[in-house]
């Protein structure tokens, strides 16, 4: 286990992290949260979390010693069972990803760069482990 705390981004509004003034460029810290299908993990369900982190706005972040965590609540559109998975592709894994994007505005345009910090994914799941009540 590390050692170390991580400290991730919580606002859902980016807007709100947007700078005053639309020429002024800014960085801010997008955290992905999104599940994918298949034994490949090549398909991205529909449904996701984003969450948003700027450094001029301290309240935008938590901070987690280790052990601890942070429940985000999303939707996602799981597989219908009227359009059943063929078991051997049936496999869910949720995927957090950190990046650091800069937004840059001159001329009347606007450029992104983005940068991966981290990400991190979930053990597979499978319909019936994830519909499974805890004891």
């Amino acid at each position: 286990m590390s050692k170390t705390v991580l400290t991730l981004p919580i606002s859902p509004h980016p807007r709100d992290l947007e700078p005053s003034d639309p020429n002024t460029s800014y960085s801010i810290e997008v955290l992905s949260l999104y599940v994918t299908s298949g034994r490949r993990q090549d398909s991205i369900l529909p449904g996701r979390g984003d969450l948003y982190g700027r450094d001029t706005s301290p309240e935008t972040f938590v901070k987690l010693a280790p052990g601890e965590s942070l429940r985000v609540l999303t939707r996602v559109a799981f597989p219908h069972p009227e359009h059943p998975v063929p078991a051997r592709e049936e496999v869910f894994v949720g995927h957090a990803v950190l990046d650091d994007e800069t937004v840059k505005s001159f001329g009347g345009q606007t450029v992104e760069d983005s940068q991966e910090l981290g990400s991190a994914s979930s053990a597979e799941h499978t319909s019936q482990s994830l519909c499974k009540v805890p004891d």
